[in-house]
């Protein structure tokens, strides 16, 4: 007897992405930058350089944000890179 999956495509993705947020490289990432001294208001300016890496892969940009804040990194600092990569705050 197969088990089906009753999850939506959403959950599963979210899954996926919680996954990438335990990643070895960006659970320390996070941790340096969350530890560190605050040189812009919620670390926005080290997460604006690390994703700023991904900014031309519209998808990227849809996943790292959310893995990043999985791992624990100041949202409004994930929040505002995000804003500036995109053209800005509004």
């Amino acid at each position: 007897m197969l088990i089906q999956d009753k999850r939506t495509q959403t959950e599963k993705f979210d899954d996926q992405i919680r996954d990438l947020a335990r990643d070895p490289d960006i659970k320390d990432y996070v941790k340096q930058t969350e530890s560190g001294i605050k040189t812009t208001k919620g670390h926005y300016g080290r997460y604006m350089a690390l994703l700023s890496k991904f900014s031309d892969d519209p998808l990227a940009m849809l996943i790292m944000p959310r893995a990043l804040k999985y791992a624990g990194a100041d949202a409004y600092g994930v929040d505002w890179a995000v804003k500036l990569l995109k053209g800005g705050a509004e």
